[in-house]
């Protein structure tokens, strides 16, 4: 009986090592959190489009909000949008404009010892009324 429960308890820490081992296809998407160092960082493409394509909310405008919208934006192996996380959130109105435009997002790929990777961009989104378009 000792050795039949010894024998399970290291098959199941066997199991569970092996199961943690990474996918070589490296297809699993990195955690948010975690700092990945890249030769080349993502940039974005096309960014003044996106800024230009949320504008100011007019609700915002109306109801004098400012604040910074702060996404996370994972970057694919092909520069693309795949998801994003919200690190800031001043105010629904601003994050959902910015929100309804970050699929809209393009970067150049992230490369690290000379293969694309998927890596997480933090892009800031800045909403300040000026004299004139204040209510």
């Amino acid at each position: 009986m000792k050795y039949t429960f010894s024998f399970v308890l290291m098959l199941t820490l066997c199991i569970s090592v092996f199961a943690q081992v990474p996918n070589e296809s490296n297809s699993a998407d990195p955690d948010p959190n975690a700092y990945i160092i890249a030769d080349e960082q993502p940039r974005p493409i096309n960014i003044n489009k996106i800024r230009q394509m949320i504008g100011y909310p007019p609700r915002a405008q109306q109801e004098n909000i400012q604040g910074k919208v702060v996404i996370r934006v994972l970057v694919d192996e092909e520069g693309n949008y795949k998801r994003h996380i919200i690190l800031k959130d001043p105010h629904n109105v601003l994050t959902e404009a910015v929100e309804a435009q970050a699929p809209n997002m393009k970067f150049t790929p992230a490369i690290k010892d000379g293969k694309a990777i998927k890596v997480w961009v933090t892009i800031p989104f800045d909403f300040k009324l000026t004299r004139e378009e204040q209510p």
